[in-house]
């Protein structure tokens, strides 16, 4: 008989947004699991196929009075944290942290109330939070009361890892939900070190690393002759640093033929079109296209239709080993990248790409690019091959999903080792 699983997401399956991470992980779960899901999303039509047994919950409103945030002196796991921040109090950084620290446990308590009547109702015995947000807390808080076993286990991303990912400069109350989660799941190797550096304990043998994977693609057939086709995928956001990619074009020599596509939408598309079109217009041999934000579908018959050469990202961060990187290399193309997150683990450098510095420059991203489009066409292939290879051995979703349940189903009966 199948076990009860409550899967906590911020829009899964009623958006695009978790879709290329979640999908194949959640198809795994449903043949495993009874599983009811809790979303932030209001939509009501699921982007993709959903079982007909699978139950959903929303959010219910979380907004905050003072009386709220006065009470979390109740919880110990508060109390510890005002004991650390409050001797360092007086600095503008460290109140923030404290104030941070409350609201969040104070709207993982109004969580906790609706999160009570679904697990009763559901006979919940296992909670999975996708992110490591409130509703973590709540279901640790509620693990710790209930009379019955209830497991929580929690997965870490970008946003809800890193310190200096917060406005606060501090991720709130890390050390309970550390100690108290049955399984802690990270992205790549360097965001499960990064945890245990911050955030030291005997939790660090239910820490693991959980690759999301990506989907197979459509293998690429083409190697371009004299014009390189470069393809990069992220939102567009100062952290993404896609004006790197502008610099370094700029930086091409004439002998060099570029033609850079961009997929992906955001706040500063504006500047970085402006940015283009000053820096690029007057190069006879660079063309670029931003394409905006592309359905994952359309995305896929995008990349078939241009056959990129190679995978080009400048990023400041990643939560893990990015599933844009991993979907070029699933149809073969290598990829030139930041050493940041869990690239280190997707690119390993004159193999299947070129792995760049985290403080990249816009001359180093360009003499890559430049290094790349002076590979003989057998070179080419070789990296080509060697992406897929790597793609296939550790990156392939369904792969990473069925690895993933079978840890979730392994803590039925077992403990928190």
């Amino acid at each position: 008989m199948k076990k009860n699983l409550l899967l906590i997401t911020e829009s899964f399956p009623f958006d695009e947004a978790e879709l290329g991470f979640l999908e194949t992980e959640f198809q795994e779960l449903t043949e495993c699991f009874q599983v009811t899901v809790l979303t932030s999303s209001k939509k009501q039509t699921p982007v993709c196929t959903v079982p007909q047994d699978v139950a959903f919950y929303r959010f219910e409103d979380i907004r905050l009075d003072p009386l709220q945030l006065l009470g979390q002196v109740r919880h110990a796991e508060v109390r510890s944290e005002m004991h650390r921040l409050l001797p360092k109090v007086w600095r503008h950084a460290t109140l923030r942290q404290l104030l941070d620290a409350v609201a969040f446990s104070a709207r993982a308590d109004k969580i906790a109330k609706q999160m009570c009547k679904i697990v009763e109702e559901r006979n919940i015995q296992l909670i999975y939070t996708y992110w490591c947000t409130e509703a973590t807390l709540a279901a640790l808080r509620m693990k710790n009361k209930l009379p019955r076993q209830l497991k929580v286990v929690t997965r870490f991303h970008g946003y809800d890892l890193y310190n200096e990912r917060r406005q606060s400069g501090r991720q709130p109350l890390r050390a309970y939900i550390a100690q108290n989660a049955d399984r802690l799941f990270f992205a790549c190797e360097r965001a499960r070190k990064y945890f245990l550096r911050c955030w030291p304990g005997e939790w660090e043998q239910r820490c693991r690393v959980a690759y999301l994977g990506s989907q197979p693609m459509p293998l690429k057939t083409q190697i371009h002759g004299e014009r390189l086709i470069i393809a990069s995928c992220s939102n567009m956001i100062p952290l993404k640093r896609i004006e790197c990619i502008i610099q370094s074009l700029a930086l091409l020599p004439d002998n060099v033929q570029a033609e850079w596509h961009h997929f992906g939408d955001g706040t500063s598309r504006q500047i970085l079109e402006k940015l283009a079109k000053c820096l690029l217009q007057d190069k006879q041999n660079v063309s670029w296209h931003f394409w905006g934000a592309v359905a994952h579908a359309n995305l896929v018959q995008r990349y078939a239709m241009l056959q990129p050469d190679v995978f080009l990202t400048t990023s400041s961060t990643e939560g893990g080993a990015p599933v844009s990187v991993q979907e070029a290399m699933a149809m073969g193309v290598p990829a030139i990248g930041t050493d940041v997150g869990g690239m280190a683990e997707l690119i390993r450098d004159g193999v299947n790409g070129y792995l760049l510095p985290e403080d990249v420059s816009a001359q180093q991203v360009c003499d890559a690019i430049v290094r790349f489009a002076r590979l003989k066409p057998v070179q080419r292939q070789a990296f080509s091959r060697a992406a897929v290879e790597l793609w296939e051995k550790r990156f392939d979703a369904r792969r990473c999903a069925a690895h993933f349940v079978e840890q979730m189903k392994g803590l039925e009966d077992g403990g928190k080792t």
